[in-house]
Formats: C-alpha cells, sequence, structure tokens
C-alpha cells in the first residue's frame, strides 16, 4: 500500500549569488491520496563553471565529459517540486519508498529502505549526477548531452539543463485507485519520440514496477532504438551481475579513452561479475564498464541493503550498437548501475516497452559484500527470481 509523505527537506544551500537563478516550485495540484506530495525540496545543480562546446560523438567518450578540470559543481540547491511517492511495505520490519519528479527529464528523485538511500539523492560533485534518469540508446545518435525533453539534457546546460526551471519536465497523470503515476515528455523533435514512465507497486512481490515506453512522434519516419535505464548510486557501492562468458570491456578517461578487454577466461568470474567502488580504482574523467551479459538482474550493496533490479533478458545480437546491455560508470563520487533493453524498430502503433522492477531489501547478516560470497549470492538470486511483469 502507498502512503504520503509530507515533509518538505530542509537542505543545506551552498549558492553564490551571481549565479542565484529564479528558482520556483512547480505547483502543487489536487492531492492524489497514496502518490502525491505537495512539495518536496529536490536538490539540484544549479550554476557552473563551465561553457558548453560540440564533442566528438564516441559511445565511450561523450559518456561524461564533463571533467573535473572542464566543470564542477559550483553550488547545490534545494528546489520546490511536486513530488510522487510510492510506500509500501517489504517485511515486517521494513518500508521502501520511491519518489519521482516531473522536472529534471522525469527524474526518479527517491528509493529508500526505511532512511536508507538507495540511490544517490544530492547532485554528484564532479558532474551533478543524481537519481535515476532513461536515455535512448545508442549514445552515437545523440552524443552529448543527453536529449533534452527526455532526459532534461546536461546539467550544466543553463536555463535548458537538468537542473534549470522547466528542464526536462514531463506531465504527470497519477491513478489514485490502482494508485499509479505516468510521466509524459514532450516530442523530441531530434529524435522523433515521446518518452513515458510508468511506476506502480507490486504488492505480491513487494517492489516496484518501473515502465519505459518510447512512442513515435506522429507522421514521423519509423526509428530505431534501445531503452536505456541509468541509476546513480553513492560512492563505495558493491555493484554485480551474472556475466557468464560475456567479455568485460572497459574504458577510463572519457576525454581520452583507454580501453581494455578482459575475456572472461582470464579470470574466475565464476558466472558473476564484480565491480567494488571501494577497491576498484576509477578515473576522474569516468570509467565505463560493460558487457553483454544476456542477463536479467543486477544489484547493489551499500551498507546493510541491497537493491536489486530485474529485467528481461536481451540477446546479444539485440544490443545497440556500441553498448552493452549491462554496465557501470564511475567516477570518485557516484557509481551508475545501467541496463538496457533490446535494440527494435518503434513504428506508429509498435512502440518499445521495457519493464524493469526495483527491489529494496536488507542484507542478511550472514552475508557480506565481497565477490564470491555465497551466502549473498544465494539470497539475491531469491529475489531476482520474483522476476518482474510482462511488457
Amino acid at each position: 500500500m502507498s502512503s504520503v509523505i509530507d515533509d518538505v527537506e530542509k537542505d543545506t544551500l551552498l549558492m553564490d549569488s551571481r549565479e542565484r537563478r529564479g528558482w520556483m516550485g512547480f505547483g502543487a495540484g489536487a492531492r492524489a491520496v497514496g502518490v502525491l506530495v505537495s512539495v518536496l525540496g529536490v536538490t539540484a545543480v544549479a550554476g557552473a563553471a563551465a561553457s558548453h562546446r560540440d564533442l566528438a560523438v564516441d559511445p565511450l567518450s561523450v559518456m561524461g565529459k564533463a571533467a573535473s578540470k572542464e566543470a564542477k559543481v559550483t553550488q547545490v540547491m534545494s528546489i520546490p517540486q511536486t513530488a510522487y511517492v510510492l510506500e509500501f511495505p517489504v517485511s515486517s520490519q521494513d518500508t521502501a519508498s520511491f519518489t519521482c519528479i516531473r522536472s529534471q527529464g522525469g527524474l526518479i528523485a527517491r528509493f529508500r529502505l526505511n532512511d536508507k538511500h538507495l540511490i544517490l539523492e544530492t547532485p554528484s560533485t564532479e558532474v551533478g549526477m543524481q537519481g535515476s534518469t532513461f536515455w535512448p540508446s545508442p549514445q552515437s545518435v545523440w552524443g552529448w548531452p543527453p536529449p533534452a525533453t527526455i532526459s532534461g539534457g546536461w546539467e550544466f546546460d543553463g536555463d535548458d539543463g537538468r537542473a534549470a526551471e522547466g528542464g526536462g519536465m514531463y506531465n504527470a497523470e497519477v491513478d489514485e485507485e490502482k494508485q499509479e503515476v505516468l510521466l509524459t515528455s514532450q516530442p523530441s523533435a531530434k529524435l522523433n519520440i515521446v518518452v513515458k514512465k510508468h511506476f506502480s507497486v507490486d504488492e505480491g512481490r513487494k517492489a516496484v514496477v518501473v515502465r519505459y515506453t518510447m512512442e513515435l512522434v506522429t507522421g514521423a519516419e519509423p526509428v530505431k532504438f534501445a531503452p536505456w535505464e541509468k541509476t546513480n548510486v553513492a560512492a563505495g557501492a558493491f555493484i554485480f551481475w551474472p556475466n557468464g562468458d560475456s567479455d568485460i570491456r572497459r574504458a577510463d578517461d572519457m576525454d581520452h579513452p583507454k580501453k581494455t578487454t578482459l575475456k572472461a577466461k582470464q579470470d574466475d568470474f565464476s558466472g558473476i561479475f564484480t565491480f567494488d567502488h571501494t577497491k576498484d580504482k576509477v578515473h576522474v574523467n569516468g570509467t565505463k564498464i560493460r558487457a553483454n551479459s544476456t542477463g536479467t538482474w543486477m544489484a547493489a550493496v551499500q551498507g546493510d541493503t541491497v537493491f536489486v533490479k530485474v529485467f528481461r533478458a536481451v540477446p546479444a545480437d539485440q544490443v545497440a550498437p556500441g553498448e552493452g546491455d549491462v554496465a557501470v560508470f564511475a567516477r570518485p563520487s557516484f557509481a551508475s548501475m545501467e541496463s538496457q533493453g533490446a535494440y527494435t524498430e518503434i513504428k506508429e502503433g509498435k512502440p518499445s516497452i521495457y519493464v524493469v522492477c526495483w527491489y529494496a531489501r536488507r542484507l542478511p547478516k550472514k552475508a557480506t559484500a565481497a565477490k564470491g560470497d555465497e551466502a549473498l549470492m544465494k539470497f539475491v538470486s531469491s529475489v531476482a527470481d520474483l522476476g518482474c511483469p510482462e511488457a
């Protein structure tokens, strides 16, 4: 069952008066029982000491071009937002809550187990990444920044960026009876698609069901994309997925990518790939690790919590060009859990639909966030076995 959170978060604002903008709340519409929150202070990046420039489109190098030498977060502020919250019990002791907002590309702003943050709620220090967003794939089609109407653009894109008033604003519909939220983007003139994000609670699975739909703009020629969910988590996460015998492709330094490929036979993966943000060295300008795993889940351990994502397997020959179906992107202050669906044609009457289930669980006492830990792997496998609804 969902419930309302009605507090206003009071963040410490780090502001430069010379770059202060006219931030406004985006309205508190009619109260939808169980889902709508009237005002929530969501932190976002305001001004930044960076100038936009054209970037060479390399699927790896364009991933995070806001290197610390080019741009850095100069201020963070709390922006009043209309927020939509789904809250539900996952056990007799634990409650999960999921929060989305209309702006910043229909951002998933929070996912918590009790008071523990499972995704990054405040902007990262290097580039302002936060929460969870959606991109069409492959990235080589749009380069950088991300499409403004779909994901709010780049954090530093002034009046059009994710942090700007109206940046990446979605329309919102709330079904009070079903306690569901539907966010719909404006049409992307460049990509000829509209993105819809549908959020609901599966009470049987005790999970949030996230359903992404890419629809063709009326009258446009068919296009081909894969869905891409990018979820940012705080520094120190232990991230892993069932990799099988897929090669691991790695690139360090997104300004000048140094690419390596690790063959599965070179290491004893035991079928599981792991990334430990507390131990694995990552480049300040970004490290990208990806694979075509054909798996159905990825997970992250943070403290005593486990965040598991479950999705449909993607055959290796249906992954978007130059991409992977699972990936980690990391800088020192955060890491991104990324998954992609099948690369398919989108035409009138034939949208692309990608469903991901988000599970929040307490880490079992006998489990440890470590490669090869049997208790952890058995527990996560049992959660993943709960599955996810079909599209």
